[in-house]
């Protein structure tokens, strides 16, 4: 039989020469395992087991089940070393809490394990309760519809949104899917989006991934949109709205406020770069007229009057208020204080207070009102206090933030555009009771809280300074306010603030005995006249020298030393 070479790509083996068919193959296989191993397929990475903690929700708990299969199916487990596999899976506390209640729980079946373990880590919620939260979600901004949908469904699962069968099925019918369908219909972020998909042909007979499909179209197009906008003013359009003289807004008819007389009421008032407007006008042109020549009579004869306006859309606040937000410019910005309240006096005009400020050496001065007082902290989350109150933890890279130190706030307020500003959502937020209200009794409406850790540096010590607050959102601020008791924990005021403090630079508190100055100082004063003779003989005594030396007084002895 001739020779049979290898079939491998640059390998010159080949079998001897008058060989068997059989010898020859089996001489050719060896090359090749020997020769040409076939390699090893890789192995996939190992998946990770599941984590359970406390305090979920029955959706988290269903899911927790789900990857535990996934996970067994990796791996080769035992029937007797499942228990122990499970528990792996628990945290410290809750692990703690199952065996304390069981110490025998490793000798248990899956099923008994796992019933034990679901006992201890699923918190049990009224149905009202999740229903009152199910139906008062929102989309977050930035978040998708598919993330919403998904946040959504996870509350619905725990609501059991099932109803019997009327024709019999002991299985009962499943009606998730349609509350969330509405659910996320009605809370969407994007109003405009909204409108578009709820105007939908047959949006009631869509399912709820029809539904999120036709959003998800129209979110990508609102996207596509932004991203084509351009950021400056070059491109826009110098097109101003203009009213034709035909406009049926101009033939409107009034009656005149003066002469009860009928006429057209509506005209077109024109601004230079602005688009044009429909006034109304409460006199008719020959009362206005007539108006107008009676004001300027008066005037010429040395009363100023405010000028007479026909629009029925101006408030004539100065005349029902005439000694508030008057504003009258005199044209001198160098008339001395004297000749401004003479001014006034002769007028019967008033001129606005600018803000001023007292200062113990120049009295009062004109200063502008100093900004609101900030200080820029390291704010994380610390997921200590999320356990302590039982509650899921968000997840927060620390970050540095710029808050105001307000010590008339009571609660930390946090603006909802600072709260994105750190990461976190509006689904972050722990729902909150009783109510929050401003300055003018106005009140504010609380989206939620998060509780933060604020952190700080002493840079006079080096120590760093911590405080837990529990911030409450709004969409009323921007800011971040912190509380008077955070800012007593950082240190910013002192522990029995509100107190009254005598102070060095404050001129009414200064004793006159100290002999110290408004500004701080010592008080100066003249030298006293030279002297005609010394006070004591001259002599080379020394004890009489000290005799002298100790009847001076203790003021010139400090002096002298």
């Amino acid at each position: 039989m001739p020779a049979i070479p290898c079939y491998i790509d640059g390998c010159s083996f080949k079998t001897p020469d008058a060989l068997d068919s059989a010898v020859a193959a089996v001489v050719l296989s060896h090359h090749l395992s020997s020769s040409h191993p076939t390699p090893a397929p890789k192995k996939a990475p190992a998946i990770p087991p599941p984590k359970l903690t406390g305090g979920v929700y029955e959706d988290q708990w269903d899911a927790f089940v789900r990857e535990w299969d996934v996970y067994k199916g990796t791996v080769t487990i035992s029937a007797s070393e499942l228990p122990v596999h499970l528990l792996a899976c628990c945290n410290p506390d809750l692990k703690s809490s199952v065996e304390r209640a069981d110490p025998r729980i490793t000798s248990k079946s899956k099923t008994e394990v796992l019933k034990e373990i679901k006992r201890h880590a699923v918190i049990s919620v009224a149905a009202s309760v999740l229903l009152t939260e199910l139906f008062g979600m929102k989309q977050d901004h930035g978040e998708t519809v598919h993330a919403f949908s998904s946040r959504a469904l996870g509350k619905a699962r725990n609501c059991k949104f099932t109803v019997a069968c009327p024709h019999g099925d002991k299985t009962p019918h499943d009606y998730c899917e349609d509350m969330v369908k509405h659910i996320v219909l009605a809370g969407m972020y994007d109003e405009e989006i909204k409108r578009k998909v709820l105007s939908t042909s047959k949006i009631d007979d869509k399912t709820l991934n029809e539904t999120i499909a036709i959003i998800e179209t129209e979110e990508m197009a609102s996207r596509s949109m932004s991203d084509l906008s351009l950021p400056n003013q070059a491109s826009a359009t110098s097109y101003k709205k203009q009213i034709s003289a035909n406009d049926k807004r101009l033939q409107v008819k009034g009656k005149c406020i003066s002469c009860d007389g009928d006429f057209l009421c509506n005209r077109v008032k024109k601004q230079a770069g602005k688009e044009d407007t429909v006034i109304t006008d409460k006199f008719c042109k020959p009362c206005w007229q007539k108006k107008r020549d009676e004001k300027r009579r008066k005037n010429d004869s040395g009363k100023q009057e405010q000028r007479p306006t026909n629009e029925a859309n101006v408030s004539t606040r100065s005349e029902e208020f005439p000694f508030i937000c008057a504003v009258s410019s005199i044209g001198n910005d160098s008339y001395s204080p004297d000749a401004i309240m003479s001014h006034c006096a002769t007028n019967s005009i008033s001129v606005p207070m600018p803000h001023h400020v007292f200062d113990g050496t120049m009295g009062w001065m004109k200063k502008p009102a100093e900004p609101h007082p900030t200080i820029t902290l390291k704010a994380f989350i610390d997921k200590n206090d999320y356990d302590h109150l039982h509650l899921p933890c968000p997840s927060m890279k620390p970050a540095r933030v710029k808050v105001i130190t307000d010590s008339g706030c009571q609660s930390s307020l946090l603006g909802l555009k600072t709260l994105h500003t750190l990461g976190l959502k509006k689904s972050c937020l722990v729902p909150v009771s009783g109510s929050m209200s401003a300055i003018n009794g106005e009140g504010i409406n609380i989206l939620g809280a998060i509780f933060l850790r604020l952190e700080g540096l002493d840079n006079s010590s080096g120590q760093r300074v911590q405080t837990a607050v529990m911030a409450h959102v709004t969409e009323s601020t921007d800011r971040f306010f912190i509380s008077q008791q955070a800012m007593r924990e950082l240190g910013i005021i002192p522990q029995d603030f509100p107190k009254v403090r005598a102070s060095a630079q404050n001129a009414a508190t200064i004793s006159d005995e100290l002999g110290v100055a408004a500004c701080g100082c010592l008080k100066h004063s003249s030298p006293p006249e030279r002297p005609g003779s010394l006070p004591f003989e001259a002599t080379r005594d020394v004890e009489a020298v000290q005799n002298h030396i100790a009847s001076l007084p203790a003021s010139l002895l400090r002096f002298l030393k």
